[in-house]
């Protein structure tokens, strides 16, 4: 009895450290705000498969790429914890123009309607970029140098994918996502399938 009791407590500990086990500096970000002034708890996603896009802030011509990406939203929510996060920036835009507050609330309308975090990142890229790219590019060696780069986070907080923008979101790159959502949940499942094996349930 007292073997399976601590077994048990075993694979406890280990989906506990599955479930909040992340590399990623989400728990630095504990009440951020977004383009809207809501605050966002990033520990809320630790755990999750997150991708991560940025966006422009000129929302011209982007229609099709966000009701692609609201499709792989809805998909793989069906399958398990996932999320995308938006970061809106105007470091790649031909525009003189600044993100500023006033063009955020007249985007704020369309961007609403969207399924997604979205949040402002002045710079992605260089000694001021966002902490949150500083990290995407430290792990996975690629820098943006445009807009709609895609980050895939596995559950453990690693960078595990990196989809860029000439790669349409439908097809492969919607098929690999789903692989780790498997691997998310199957990491768990399969250990606590062979403990009730052994449990005789």
């Amino acid at each position: 009895m007292y073997h399976i009791l601590v077994k048990t407590f075993v694979l406890f500990t280990f989906i506990v450290a599955v479930c909040f086990a992340v590399n990623f500096e989400f728990a630095h970000y504990v009440n951020k705000k977004d383009v809207f002034g809501s605050a966002f708890n990033f520990k809320s996603i630790q755990g999750n498969v997150v991708l991560i896009v940025n966006i422009p802030f000129d929302c011209k011509f982007t229609d099709p790429i966000y009701e692609d990406l609201r499709y792989v939203h809805k998909e793989l929510n069906k399958k398990g914890a996932f999320s995308i996060l938006f970061f809106m920036s105007d470091q790649f835009s031909e525009s003189t123009s600044s993100c500023d507050e006033n063009q955020i609330r007249k985007q704020k309308q369309k961007l609403s309607r969207l399924p997604f975090k979205i949040f402002k990142a002045k710079k992605l890229r260089g000694p001021h970029a966002h902490p949150i790219f500083k990290f995407l590019i430290k792990e996975s060696n690629v820098k943006p140098d445009g807009d709609f780069y895609k980050y895939l986070i596995d559950h453990q907080g690693n960078v595990a994918e990196v989809f860029r923008p000439n790669q349409t979101i439908i097809g492969e790159p919607c098929s690999t996502m789903t692989s780790y959502m498997k691997k998310s949940m199957g990491g768990i499942f399969g250990s606590l399938g062979d403990l009730l094996k052994e449990l005789g349930a």
